[in-house]
C-alpha cells in the first residue's frame, strides 16, 4: 500500500496540490523543503512513499543500468493506477471532499521518478503541470515515445532541470540525457505545452533542493 505525507500552507485554503516521488524516500532535507514550500507557494505538497523504484516508475521493461543489476520492471501502467486509487483519491477527498480537477494537480520527480512524472502526465491527463529534476530521459525508447505521442490537453506546463555535467556519464545510455531532454522539450513546445528546460551547474548527484526551488520559483514567477 502506498503512503503519502501532506504538507499544508498556513492560513490559506489552498486550491492546488503537487505530488512528489523522491529517490530513497523522504529525507529530512526534503521534508523541510516541502514544509516551507507549501507555505511559500501556497499549495499542498504531498510526498508519496512505498514506491518500488526500478519497477513502479518504468513504463516498459529495459535492462538495468549496470550488468549486475536486475532489469527495470516496466510496471508504471499498474503503478499509476495505484497512485490514483491509493493516494490521489483519498488525499484529495480528505482535503476538499472530492477528487480535484486535473487543473489543480501537479507531479514532480527526481531522476527515474522525473521520467515517470512526465510519462504519467502524458499518459493519463491527471496533471496540469510536471516538474522533472535530472529526469532519466535517457531511458530506452522514452524520447522516441514522447515524439510519437501527443500530450493530453490537461498538461499545460513542464519544467525540466538538468545538470550541465550529467551528459558526461560513462554509461552509453545516460550520456544521451541532455540531447534526449532537449528533444523532448522541443517536441512538447511544438504541441503547445509551456516548457522550461533549465540547464544548471552540477552533476546528476548535485543537491536536489536548490533545483526544486529553481523549478518552483520559475513557475510561480510566470503565473
Amino acid at each position: 500500500m502506498l503512503g503519502c505525507k501532506v504538507y499544508a500552507p498556513l492560513g490559506t485554503a489552498a486550491s492546488d496540490i503537487c505530488y512528489f516521488i523522491f529517490p530513497g524516500g523522504l529525507r529530512d532535507d526534503l521534508a523541510s523543503w516541502l514544509e516551507g514550500a507549501a507555505r511559500k507557494y501556497g499549495m499542498y505538497m504531498a510526498a508519496v512513499e512505498g514506491v518500488d523504484w526500478n519497477n513502479d516508475l518504468t513504463p516498459w521493461e529495459a535492462r538495468g543500468v549496470f550488468k549486475s543489476e536486475k532489469p527495470f520492471g516496466g510496471m508504471a501502467p499498474q503503478f499509476v493506477t495505484r497512485l490514483q486509487e491509493e493516494v490521489i483519491c483519498p488525499v484529495e477527498t480528505g482535503l476538499w471532499g472530492a477528487v480535484a480537477d486535473a487543473s489543480r494537480r501537479r507531479i514532480a520527480g527526481v531522476s527515474l521518478s522525473g521520467m515517470f512524472a512526465l510519462w504519467a502526465s502524458m499518459s493519463t491527463g491527471l496533471f496540469r503541470a510536471c516538474v522533472c529534476i535530472s529526469g532519466s530521459m535517457w531511458y530506452d525508447g522514452f524520447a522516441s515515445w514522447v515524439a510519437a505521442n501527443h500530450p493530453p490537453q490537461e498538461l499545460k506546463e513542464l519544467c525540466m532541470v538538468l545538470g550541465e555535467r550529467e551528459k558526461n556519464s560513462r554509461d552509453s545510455r545516460m550520456c544521451t540525457v541532455e540531447d534526449a531532454t532537449s528533444a523532448i522539450a522541443q517536441r512538447l513546445r511544438s504541441e503547445g505545452v509551456d516548457v522550461r528546460f533549465l540547464l544548471v551547474e552540477g552533476t546528476h548527484f548535485s543537491p536536489v533542493v536548490p533545483r526544486l526551488e529553481l523549478a518552483f520559483g520559475n513557475s510561480q514567477e510566470d503565473e
